[in-house]
């Protein structure tokens, strides 16, 4: 891909090439944060069809810090707990209520619903979806990126951007086109998926998977009472036959002791074949070229992480690539982008894999071992809670990053945990008008400095310390104090109220400290006491 530069090439700070669900967050994201933005999207409509289903927690998480998580949750149907059938009588259940999050919970949302929520959030920030607009050519150089547009006409039409994300899907162009290679692994396995309208004696909040000498079967609910997904197992290769509704009746039939289709389905809306093939890019920075979502990586089915993945992938890269477009931030800051985000990539492909293989085996004596460690594994709770944070994505941390002070973890600091590169916990707090929730006292900021007062009164003290606090964070965020004497907190003065000590709990803090959480709500630095010298160290490494 080569464009020659022209002089009356329209301009903007990023290009963002694909309005799936991950181009979609990071154009939304970027545009809030006062970056301007050029979205287009090769497709002229939008797909009705979605192999995307399930939502974690975390990603709710990051939905709500959008202000969306409500109505995700009000589009979708709850699951609450995954029942693991080894064979047709028996169950191994796997409950997802007791995870540490504001959503404990996994979410059955379509991609469709996924992509419209997201695309109203966009569009009433001001960004402008540029449906059948299609990149055929792009270069750049130490400034810049230059791109030709093929518009919806026919014509053509150049663009230069400070910076090109790519989201342009597995087989990404502009991945080719900049240069970087992907590790493709064919698991050699493909999977029948189908939408159905059925009348089933099955609880609809939570997944069903069969695990059969035949294969597996998964049955998960969709938003609309009455229809499932399937997904299963079937033959791989060229020469494979296509799923068609015999297939899928006979699927049911073998793997699952569910009336007969014959009986019970009653629609068929969508059948699809799905190959299962793993990438995984070598990098996710190519100069000023930018790969999020399945243009950096791709996962099987099994699991329901890849557009979890690549939606937090967006939301990791926005607010550090707003601090280096408005000149706040070096332009270094985005190498941690890919020191962050490829691990958990790489993580989760590893585990997916392993589950494919595990779930789709048929020697009988692995599947007699396989139903062993699953029985074993529903008595152990430590294993359980576990494999939950594994399906919910709340596993991640970065505490290896350079973005995040280390000392933290080495107790360092005798802050508490959590500590630097954990995510940032949530508790209930009084904001001067009622208690609420402190992500919703963070939703949408920037940095945020937690100023823990502990249980420190003297009002001169307090000004004093959050004077200081303020000073030291600057223009790249806010500051929230936090008091144990204040039953109430003083909005003029973003003075959180903490009498019961949820929020020094959730810090384990047992007294003063300080707690700086980035825009992604992952803690930065963290120590005891109120010496605002790490603060301001790890605000100014953002520069360099």
């Amino acid at each position: 891909m080569e464009a020659n530069t022209t002089d009356d090439a329209a301009s903007c700070e990023v290009l963002v090439v694909g309005a799936g669900p991950t181009g979609l967050l990071a154009a939304e994201e970027l545009v809030r944060r006062g970056v301007t933005v050029r979205l287009i999207e090769r497709s002229t409509e939008r797909s009705t069809q979605s192999r995307a289903l399930v939502v974690g927690a975390r990603t709710l998480e990051v939905l709500d810090d959008l202000g969306l998580a409500e109505e995700a949750v009000r589009r979708g149907r709850i699951l609450h707990r995954i029942d693991v059938h080894p064979g047709h009588d028996d169950v191994v259940p796997l409950e997802l209520d007791g995870i540490d999050s504001p959503f404990p919970f996994a979410l059955s949302l379509p991609q469709p619903e996924m992509v419209d929520l997201l695309e109203s959030a966009a569009v009433k920030r001001g960004a402008v979806v540029e449906h059948g607009t299609e990149l055929v050519a792009c270069r750049q150089d130490a400034d810049g990126v230059t791109a030709e547009l093929r518009m919806p006409d026919g014509s053509g039409q150049q663009v230069r951007a400070d910076w090109l994300i790519a989201c342009d899907g597995a087989h990404s162009d502009v991945r080719r086109a900049a240069g970087v290679t992907a590790d493709h692994r064919d698991l050699h396995r493909a999977f029948l998926l189908a939408d159905v309208a059925a009348d089933w004696d099955l609880p609809q909040d939570r997944l069903h998977p069969w695990l059969s000498g035949h294969g597996i079967l998964v049955l998960l609910p969709l938003p609309e009472t009455g229809c499932w997904r399937v997904i299963a197992d079937i033959p791989a290769g060229g020469d494979a036959p296509e799923p068609d509704e015999d297939m899928l009746a006979r699927l049911l039939a073998e793997r699952t002791p569910l009336p007969h289709p014959e009986h019970a389905v009653s629609r068929v809306d969508w059948l699809s074949r799905f190959e299962v093939r793993e990438s995984l890019a070598g990098h996710y920075r190519q100069g000023r070229i930018l790969l999020a979502g399945d243009a950096a990586h791709t996962h099987s089915p099994v699991g329901g992480q890849g557009m979890n993945v690549g939606l937090q992938d967006a939301h990791n890269l926005a607010w550090k690539l707003a601090l280096v477009t408005h000149g706040q931030a070096g332009a270094r800051l985005l190498d941690s982008y890919e020191q962050e985000r490829r691990p958990v990539a790489d993580r989760v492909l590893h585990a997916t894999a392993r589950a494919t293989k595990v779930a789709t085996l048929h020697a009988p004596a692995a599947r007699t071992l396989r139903h062993q460690v699953l029985r074993l594994i529903s008595r152990a709770d430590p294993v359980r809670h576990r494999l939950a944070l594994g399906v919910t994505e709340l596993f991640v941390d970065y505490e290896h990053s350079p973005q995040v002070d280390h000392d933290d973890h080495d107790h360092g600091s005798g802050a508490g945990r959590p500590g630097a590169g954990d995510l940032s916990p949530d508790a209930f707090v009084h904001d001067g008008t009622g208690f609420t929730t402190l992500r919703h006292c963070l939703r949408g900021s920037d940095h945020a400095l937690l100023v823990l007062l502990g249980y420190e009164d003297d009002e001169e003290t307090i000004t004093d310390v959050t004077h200081a606090a303020q000073e030291a964070v600057g223009d790249f965020g806010v500051v929230l104090a936090v008091s144990r004497t204040l039953d109430r907190g003083d909005p003029g003065r973003s003075l959180l109220g903490d009498r019961h000590g949820a929020c020094h709990r959730a810090f384990g803090a047992s007294g003063p400290g300080l707690c700086l959480i980035r825009p992604d709500r992952f803690i930065a630095h963290r120590s005891r006491g109120w010496d605002m010298a790490g603060v301001r160290e790890r605000l100014a490494a953002l520069s360099r």
